[in-house]
């Protein structure tokens, strides 16, 4: 499988305009080092256009899809806690999830492990199962994700010090994402071992005008 990234010239990164996906959810299961389970589900969602090629903007209609699919949620009851989530599909098709766990007392990022020397073998470990397809007018998202997420970097100074980053720079410790205590908002004992994501999402399918820059429906398929 070629991972190759196109060129700038050929694919603009465009910020447009987040727009509601018709239907969805988003089912993300997290076993823990002690064995026990989190579990978050997202269903207010939205997506935006990633990439467009604005010498063929109907390429965007075509797979593979271009597009980050985001939502939030609350974590515990009452909330003490946000969980935002983010489905990044690309024309490179190394389609990944990237989970945010964030508190008054802690953030916790949740990714799978791509590095620059990454082989194809690292890489088809936590590739999605399916890829996105088009089905009439819209994309149709059916997919699912399981990883052990990357390791991150150990901070023992304050987030965001000189000496905090210093300390990461010279140790490179790294430890496995914690989990947020959903009761009091705190980092838990316990670290994210292993990271099942299910997307099922369905939203219409569009491109940008190269003229106004405005979405457009993609014709329809069969």
């Amino acid at each position: 499988m070629n991972f190759s990234i196109p060129t700038a010239a050929v694919l603009t990164l465009i910020s447009s305009t987040a727009v509601n996906a018709e239907s969805g959810t988003i089912n993300i299961e997290l076993v823990l080092s002690d064995g026990t389970t989190g579990h978050l589900q997202f269903v207010d969602l939205r997506q935006e256009e990633s990439y467009a090629d604005m010498d063929n903007p109907l390429s965007n209609c075509a797979p593979p899809l271009a597009r980050r699919i985001l939502a939030k949620s609350y974590i515990g009851s009452p909330p003490v806690g946000i969980a935002e989530v983010e489905l990044d599909f690309n024309p490179e098709r190394l389609h990944r999830p990237k989970l945010k766990l964030v508190s008054q007392e802690m953030t916790s990022l949740i990714v799978v492990n791509l590095r620059a020397g990454s082989t194809p073998e690292e890489i088809s470990e936590w590739l999605p199962a399916t890829e996105p397809r088009r089905e009439g007018p819209d994309w149709v998202i059916e997919t699912h994700w399981g990883f052990k997420p990357a390791p991150v970097p150990k901070f023992s100074g304050v987030p965001g010090t000189p000496a905090a980053f210093t300390e990461s720079l010279e140790t490179q410790e790294k430890l496995q994402p914690s989990w947020l205590d959903p009761e009091t908002g705190k980092i838990s004992a316990s670290e994210v071992a292993h990271v099942d994501v299910k997307a099922s999402i369905r939203f219409p399918a569009t491109y940008l005008d190269p003229e106004t820059f405005e979405p457009v429906p993609c014709p329809e398929v069969n």
